[in-house]
């Protein structure tokens, strides 16, 4: 998967840093080496959001952030959408396509530029049947 390059830097750091050179190697680990456990994994979180001041926001708002975001990429499709998400189906993806005050404006500049660019039809005369 592409990453974007801030991303990707800081992945390519942590992998100096901490990850073995075995292609196996994990990629987060305990200070042991050994695979990360869940608890493992819950406290990081709850340690990381409390050093930063934020409460009530779970490592899967996250992946919704991520989804939603990518989701607002002008022309993306809901293929790629799932793609890039991991999802196999139309319609888990369509979940991070949310309708938005923006994209609703955007929709509604379209849809004036579209009638006013429009060539108006005259009317046909009415004809009276007899």
């Amino acid at each position: 998967m592409a990453l974007p390059v801030e991303i990707r830097d800081e992945l390519s750091d942590h992998l100096d840093a901490y990850v073995a050179p075995e292609p196996e190697a994990y990629v987060f680990t305990r200070p042991s080496g050994r695979p990360l456990r869940r608890s493992d994994l819950s406290n990081a979180w709850h340690a990381a959001c409390a050093a930063v001041g934020i409460e009530g926001v779970h490592p899967h708002d996250l992946r919704h952030f991520s989804g939603t975001t990518t989701a607002r990429m002008p022309g993306i499709t809901t293929k790629e959408l799932m793609a890039r998400i991991g999802h196999a189906s139309a319609r888990a993806a369509l979940i991070y396509q949310h309708a938005t005050e923006e994209r609703d404006r955007a929709v509604a500049a379209f849809l004036d530029d579209t009638i006013s660019q429009a060539q108006r039809i005259p009317k046909a005369p009415i004809l009276e049947l007899r």
